[in-house]
């Protein structure tokens, strides 16, 4: 299948687009990342405006990209995608997570790995869902995270993000789905028990760290 010159085009953009945006060199990419999405498919969609929401706070319009930060999660709960695109769509949001981590907006990454859980939930394979909720518990309950730990409001939006993900973990038995599997199991349960740490949950995380044995 042979690719047109304006198709080539449009791929050497997006390759620099997505060169400036992982640099810091958010002017760079605004332009770039706004082109894009006029003609995106709806599951490269949100990733975009998140990546387009952080260039346009870090290019002075914080209230710009904090609408299109907030609408475009608000939309992918209210009006969720098919269950066969929740899953890439969730992978396409946590390395943008990881890098809203970098630039000191922690409550953003918090709702952004909330929301990716959300979707891996609603996912028709249990097993990559439960592996991609985990993940994005360990990525809200990482050290990264911890630094932020002396601001009471910061620590409370987070820990709230880590029970409201705990939560769509006990409403499955995910974790049957590895019986055959210690050490994916004993992985899994090791880091449920660092994200129990992490909201001071004594008794949770002890739990986890003897399952993880346990599993072993």
């Amino acid at each position: 299948m042979s690719i047109s010159f304006e198709e080539m085009l449009a791929a050497f953009a997006e390759d620099d687009t997505n060169e400036f945006w992982e640099a810091g060199r958010y002017d760079q990419a605004i332009t770039g990342l706004e082109n894009s999405l006029r003609t995106a498919p709806a599951r490269s969609k949100p990733a975009m405006q998140l990546k387009l929401s952080l260039c346009l706070r870090e290019c002075g319009k914080p209230v710009e990209g904090s609408n299109l930060f907030s609408n475009t999660l608000k939309n992918l709960i209210e009006y969720p995608p098919t269950e066969e695109l929740c899953s890439p769509i969730a992978e396409a949001l946590c390395p943008i997570g990881e890098k809203y981590i970098s630039v000191d907006s922690v409550c953003k990454a918090g709702w952004i790995f909330r929301t990716a859980a959300e979707l891996f939930h609603r996912t028709n394979d249990d097993a990559a869902a439960i592996v991609g909720i985990v993940k994005c518990l360990a990525n809200i309950s990482s050290s990264n995270m911890n630094a932020y730990m002396y601001d009471a409001q910061k620590e409370q939006f987070l820990h709230d993000c880590v029970r409201s993900i705990h939560e769509l973990i006990k409403s499955k038995d995910y974790f049957a789905l590895f019986d055959h599997e210690p050490r994916r199991l004993a992985s899994l349960y090791h880091d449920m028990a660092h994200s129990y740490s992490f909201i001071k949950k004594n008794t949770e995380e002890q739990h986890y760290y003897r399952s993880a044995v346990e599993a072993l």
